[in-house]
């Protein structure tokens, strides 16, 4: 618990931190990474996963020694963009925002109702992996298994209950 609250030290894997004076954030690339953030939090997006963010970047995080999803977390929450907050791992979300984050599964059942009609699993993973910037694994594992108030109308299809005239419990 101590390590966690140490201001030297900064989370750079899971389970693992690295004393601050053997790390040289690459601020430049940071402040490149929050612009692409800012301005995809600008339409309705309610939040950014730092997943795809990292994949976005990864070749440039490398060759900066940013290896992992972790580290870039970390050197966003270090640069401290006033116009962004992080507010658990991996997401980020516009400051303004200040309603409590919604748990991803509860955003993608919104955007399948908003669709009003039958959507396609591409559709719902493109929304979450392409646009929410979720991991495409993470998604298919544990996301969508977990969206409530769908239901499979063919293969690979989805219709939200309310849309055929059911009503939550």
């Amino acid at each position: 618990a101590y390590i966690e609250r140490s201001p030297d030290l900064l989370l750079w894997d899971r389970g693992t931190y690295i004393h601050r004076d053997h790390v040289s954030i690459p601020f430049g690339a940071i402040a490149e990474i929050e612009h692409n953030i800012i301005s995809r939090l600008e339409g309705d997006i309610p939040y950014l996963s730092v997943s795809g963010i990292f994949e976005q970047y990864k070749e440039k995080l490398l060759k900066k020694n940013i290896p992992n999803e972790s580290a870039l977390y970390t050197c966003l929450r270090e640069s401290n963009n006033p116009a962004l907050r992080y507010p658990d791992y991996p997401y980020v979300i516009k400051s303004e925002k200040v309603a409590q984050r919604l748990p991803l599964p509860l955003v993608l059942e919104k955007f399948v109702l908003e669709q009003e009609g039958v959507v396609k699993l591409e559709q719902i993973r493109k929304y979450a992996v392409e646009q929410l910037c979720t991991n495409e694994a993470v998604f298919t594992a544990n996301h969508f298994p977990n969206t409530p108030n769908i239901l499979p109308v063919s293969r690979g299809e989805y219709i939200h209950i309310q849309q055929i005239g059911l009503q939550k419990d």
